[in-house]
């Protein structure tokens, strides 16, 4: 679990949405520190073979099914 400006937030609701991106095999979503909220939120993604999964697809394909607090600020592959 993050802790992230005093709300929880669970890694594996956000890993889940990003793993439904068709050119994504993995992802990880983990706490890194924060000098205002405690940490943030991140995430990590392992594109498939020939895949071209972008940042924008993790958040956009996440609006509306997640919290925003729940969201990472930063994705990268």
């Amino acid at each position: 679990m993050i802790i992230s400006g005093g709300y929880n937030v669970h890694p594996k609701e956000f890993e889940f949405e990003i793993d439904r991106i068709p050119d994504v095999l993995e992802s990880a979503v983990v706490g890194v520190p924060h000098p205002d909220f405690g940490e943030r939120v991140v995430a990590a993604a392992v594109p498939t073979a020939g895949g071209a999964a972008a940042e924008r697809d993790g958040v956009a394909g996440a609006e509306g099914r997640l919290v925003p607090y729940n969201l990472p600020t930063t994705i990268s592959a």
